[in-house]
């Protein structure tokens, strides 16, 4: 009844405004196809620091992204930075920004319709760090950048064609950058909701400067070490004391005041085995210079020499010049060809 009542023309008119917003078209002519492919550009201009005691890591960069603006596509306009009413914005953000301070953004429209937003930053991000190799340990800070309000299926991220590259200023007192990856993210973070969001990785290699660690504790460490062994081969009593006991005091102040500037003193590393065994020589020489005071050492009553029945010191100063001397020689060989070995083969492979 109703098909009789309205005319032809009218039904024409209905049919065309349907097929006219299944198509999302707008009253300008725009298609909107989603997802949006949003281009991204990440450039390291500065590594500022990198600081294992608060796990942070401070860069300059410049982010630029770049999209084909469904407002713009069939607008006839020419290079400008005024923004549309109707702009389409990706608002990314990156998850372990602590801290940011925008220093310049600027906004360019091209004819074709392609939006580039470009700003650059002083960011402040957290980096998770471990310590278990302590001092030739790999420290890997990981950005991930998504759109804080657009999931997967409104924008697309995809990386530029040009390739990150690490600034030619990049080095520290404790960190040098060795490598740069970047990759687009797969198991992305997920909302609460959990929604999907496309997300872009990037991640920045640095390797700890353990020279700095090789000069300032471990040749020293070691050389106390060393002159504790030394002391197995002293026969007066009082210098042996004197040595010794200097060499307790100075390893064990070194110890204390190396650690207390450590990230993690409480964390097991590979620079505790050398501490162990530093201050395990330094301990036993001087346990075993006491043992043979109190005990082996002693003039029996009435005699001037030892009998057969007698232990010697120097038996047990023997015994202990080879036991420790071989431990002292293993450990500082092993320890130090360790050392070279696992640096150059992490910087070759990265």
């Amino acid at each position: 009844m109703i098909m009789k009542v309205l005319p032809r023309s009218c039904w024409l008119f209905i049919l065309w405004i349907l097929a006219f917003s299944s198509t999302g078209e707008s009253s300008q002519g725009v298609v909107r196809v989603y997802p949006l492919i949003v281009k991204v550009h990440f450039e390291i201009d500065e590594i500022l620091f990198l600081d294992d005691d608060s796990q942070r890591m401070g860069l300059r960069i410049t982010l630029a992204t770049q999209w084909k603006d469904p407002y713009r596509t069939h607008v006839h306009t020419s290079d400008k930075n005024v923004p549309s009413k109707n702009e389409f914005d990706p608002e990314l953000f990156m998850d372990a920004q602590d801290e940011s301070v925008l220093l310049h953004r600027s906004t360019q429209v091209t004819s074709e319709g392609k939006r580039r937003q470009s700003q650059r930053l002083i960011s402040t991000f957290t980096c998770r760090m471990r310590f278990n190799w302590l001092p030739v340990d790999v420290q890997i800070c990981s950005i991930t950048l998504r759109s804080a309000i657009y999931d997967k299926h409104v924008i697309f991220l995809s990386w530029e064609d040009d390739p990150i590259v690490l600034p030619a200023n990049g080095n520290n007192a404790n960190f040098t950058p060795i490598a740069v990856e970047s990759s687009l993210d797969g198991d992305c973070l997920k909302s609460a909701d959990a929604t999907d969001f496309s997300c872009l990785r990037v991640k920045i290699v640095f390797q700890r400067n353990y020279h700095r660690y090789l000069i300032a504790y471990i040749i020293p460490t070691g050389l106390l070490a060393l002159v504790a062994w030394l002391t197995l081969f002293i026969r007066c009593s009082s210098i042996r004391a004197l040595i010794i006991v200097v060499c307790m005091f100075t390893i064990t102040t070194l110890m204390y005041a190396t650690y207390m500037n450590l990230a993690c003193p409480w964390c097991l590393k590979l620079l505790d085995a050398w501490t162990l065994t530093c201050g395990g020589i330094v301990f036993f020489c001087l346990l075993e210079f006491l043992v043979v005071q109190l005990t082996f050492k002693r003039q029996v009553s009435g005699r001037k020499k030892y009998t057969i029945n007698d232990i010697k010191p120097n038996c047990v100063d023997a015994v202990f010049r080879v036991a420790i001397g071989v431990l002292l020689s293993f450990m500082t060989m092993f320890f130090l060809v360790f050392i070279y070995v696992t640096a150059h083969e992490r910087n070759g492979r990265l």
